[in-house]
């Protein structure tokens, strides 16, 4: 109770749930009957400072009256309630009531207990297992129960069932705005769906509410190095692995947004300390793999990125990342045919506008030329302001003999990037029409 009380003063909503969870888990294992004083006492206290959580109060009373304890916990969308026994009653007969009103049907609370505890030992199939057992069996399920509702979706997003835990998401928080759990995990619902900037504003309203919710600023750090926000990214990390999530993931988005504001030292040092801490980490080689390449060493490059390529946690969209920067190092030391090799397989995974653009330079450069303006072609319909990939195909053009599109190629490329010297040297050859041979790699500028 006193744990409690810490956690809501320093209005900590999520961090409550979680304490909330426990105490119900304990109350329960502590009592085999509605006998037992402290199993009420417990329960009780817990189920009041859990729907304090989400109303997002900043005290914990420990005289709370038995009027206020029925309005939150009917607030909390638990269940229904009518009347409490005074709390000088407490033993059996509060408790009996809480369990009949409160939590409206007890195997409701067993299924939700149940399914926490397995989402503890990583066991997110028999979590929903549990929790659905509550809508197949005799009793119909609560939907107005926002407790069920929030772990539910949290399973699913764990079993990566995320348009399922976006629709529980969506319900509980139609029932309970304020609720910082539910909206927690809406927000890596959301990420994981690609929506990124609702990722960010559904962290922001759990930072508003839990300002030191290191979570919250980790998921916001992610969806921000999507939309290119790398400062922020950044700084989001910073503030995770500051307060206590200091994880290899957060470590390895850390280390992908320095790499792309070019600090490369620090992207290499976070993805070091993330493969020590997990040397499983697909997103941290992948990370040491660009940053390599991005250096000019390429050998190590191939060797990071080749990790990536056969650790069988690599998600699809990084593996598809990875063969794609791998086909890049081999178009560097001329290993042309490899490198077509890796891009056919990155593009069977997922269409990826670096893929195409990578395999129509190594197509070029092996003197496919016609191919490396169709993949160029296809490149660009999905990222078309691409300068390089303008430019590689700019020189495609040309060693076609169509001087003149490969003119308009390396115009556009260079108002986009003015300082491109492969769009500068290939626009002087179109313009003099000099020879056709394809003009070998130089640097991306």
């Amino acid at each position: 109770r006193s744990a409690l009380a810490r956690i809501l003063h320093k209005r900590a909503p999520v961090a409550a749930f979680e304490c909330f969870m426990q105490s119900l888990r304990a109350s329960r294992k502590a009592s085999k009957g509605p006998s037992q004083a402290a199993s009420a006492e417990g329960l009780t206290s817990a189920a009041w400072s859990w729907a304090e959580a989400l109303q997002g109060q900043e005290s914990h009373r420990e005289d709370i009256s038995r009027e206020e304890l029925a309005a939150a916990v009917q607030r909390s969308g638990i269940g229904e309630v009518k009347t409490f026994s005074p709390p000088v009653e407490a033993g059996k007969n509060l408790y009996a009531e809480f369990q009949q009103k409160a939590l409206g049907r007890y195997d409701q609370l067993d299924a939700a207990l149940e399914a926490w505890e397995f989402l503890t030992h990583s066991l997110p199939q028999q979590a929903l297992a549990a929790v659905a057992s509550t809508e197949e069996g005799s009793y119909s399920f609560p939907r107005r129960d926002v407790l069920t509702l929030t772990v539910r979706a949290e399973a699913l997003l764990r079993l990566g069932r995320w348009d399922d835990a976006a629709e529980d998401c969506a319900k509980a928080l139609a029932i309970f705005p304020e609720s910082s759990m539910a909206r927690l995990i809406q927000a890596e619902v959301n990420l994981r769906l690609g929506y990124l900037t609702d990722c960010v504003e559904d962290c922001d309203a759990v930072l508003d509410r839990e300002p030191g919710c290191a979570k919250a600023s980790a998921l916001r750090g992610e969806a921000r190095l999507g939309l290119g926000q790398l400062e922020e990214a950044v700084l989001d990390c910073d503030w995770a692995l500051a307060h206590g999530r200091r994880e290899a993931a957060v470590l390895a988005v850390r280390g992908s947004a320095h790499r792309k504001l070019g600090n490369f030292k620090e992207a290499v040092l976070d993805a070091d300390e993330a493969i020590r801490d997990v040397p499983s980490c697909a997103e941290a080689f992948l990370v040491l793999g660009q940053a390599h390449l991005d250096l000019g060493d390429t050998t190590r490059a191939m060797a990071e990125l080749s990790k990536v390529i056969d650790l069988a946690s690599a998600t699809r969209e990084v593996l598809s990342t990875a063969l794609a920067y791998r086909a890049d190092a081999l178009v560097s030391v001329q290993r042309y045919d490899e490198a077509v090799s890796d891009c056919t397989k990155a593009l069977q995974i997922s269409s990826s506008p670096l893929a195409l653009a990578i395999r129509g330079e190594a197509k070029l450069l092996s003197s496919a030329y016609r191919g490396a303006v169709e993949d160029c072609n296809a490149a660009l319909v999905l990222e078309p302001d691409d300068p390089y990939t303008l430019a590689v195909r700019a020189e495609a053009w040309l060693c076609l003999g169509n001087a003149d599109e490969a003119i308009s190629d390396c115009d556009q490329a260079l108002q986009l990037s003015p300082e491109l010297e492969y769009a500068v040297v290939t626009r002087e050859r179109a313009c003099s029409r000099s020879e056709k041979a394809p003009l070998p790699r130089v640097s991306v500028g």
